[in-house]
């Protein structure tokens, strides 16, 4: 929501942020955003806090993990986490136990 008195933003904004889900975005329009563009770009960090890298998502060797990241990011918006919520308890139950594994302190 634009505050008439802020200078950080602007009336007509239609895009936030440089990882969101821009390509679905423009042709929906930022109206009809919805939770699952910020599933989208929350993944992405996720992935980069996890592995350091960014965009390698089809190349990750561990399953879980790039199974939960290609879910997060689906071009088939219907295909994605329908909210943190769920996206955090799969994290938590199925992502994270098999990356101990390859965890090495």
């Amino acid at each position: 929501m634009k505050r008439p008195e802020s200078k950080l933003t602007r009336q007509g904004t239609e895009i936030k942020g440089v990882i969101n889900d821009y390509s679905d975005l423009r042709k929906v329009g930022f109206e009809n955003y919805e939770i699952r563009h910020e599933t989208y770009a929350l993944a992405q960090v996720i992935y980069f806090i996890l592995t350091g890298r960014k965009g390698e998502f089809t190349r990750e060797k561990n399953t879980e993990l790039k199974k939960f990241i290609l879910k997060a990011v689906s071009a088939n918006k219907e295909e994605r986490f329908t909210s943190v919520k769920e996206m955090r308890e799969e994290l938590i139950r199925v992502v994270l136990p098999s990356l101990k594994s390859e965890i090495k302190c």
